[in-house]
């Protein structure tokens, strides 16, 4: 499974293998959402933030088109390059900005930021959707609290296994890296649990 931790422009990419009850970490990379060669990925709500919601949607569609592109073309490159090692991606955890809607905030610079949140989740959603692969997803908030009774452990247990799961393998092993790889295991036991 592979898991991912959204940044704005951004994502830490953790892959893991199973079998669930004990997977281990084989790759970690960071995949691009946003290119410096098309300016408009790069903070395309902070682009029209001065406009009215309603004209500043319509006007970052173009942007978010260029964005999924993106998405779609680095989460396939890494599925491929994992399948091209042996392992066969079969599902992807996201961990991202899931909440408040941004029409409803009213200054327009934390609106830019909320909105770009969530969508460099959707579109790796869609991007995981149009490779065929099953994803769920999860707030940064709570990701180790929702990821735990997936697990059936608890979230202090889960805390600790995720700070051994990257340590001696993958540097640095920060928090972005546990989180992804939360992702990931849920959605190794998830597909794990369909297959049944």
């Amino acid at each position: 499974s592979v898991g991912l931790l959204v940044k704005t422009g951004r994502a830490v990419a953790i892959a893991l293998v199973g079998p669930a009850k004990s997977p281990r970490v084989i790759e970690r990379r960071e995949l691009l959402l946003s290119s410096e060669r098309t300016p408009a990925t790069v903070g395309p709500y902070h682009a029209v933030m001065e406009l009215p919601w309603s004209e500043a949607i319509v006007a970052v569609q173009s942007a978010i088109r260029a964005i999924e592109h993106l998405a779609a073309e680095s989460l396939c490159q890494f599925v491929a390059d994992i399948a091209a090692g042996g392992a066969r991606v079969q599902a992807v955890g996201i961990v991202g900005s899931i909440g408040q809607d941004p029409s409803r905030i009213g200054n327009p610079h934390i609106r830019a930021h909320a909105a770009e949140g969530q969508l460099f989740r959707e579109v790796l959603e869609t991007a995981a959707s149009r490779a065929g692969l099953p994803h769920i997803s999860f707030s940064s908030r709570d990701v180790l609290t929702a990821v735990a009774p997936i697990l059936a452990i608890s979230a202090d247990r889960l805390k600790e296994k995720l700070q051994e799961l990257g340590k001696g393998i993958v540097r640095p092993w920060r928090s972005e890296e546990r989180f992804a790889t939360c992702a990931a295991w849920a959605a190794l036991a998830s597909a794990t649990e369909k297959r049944k």
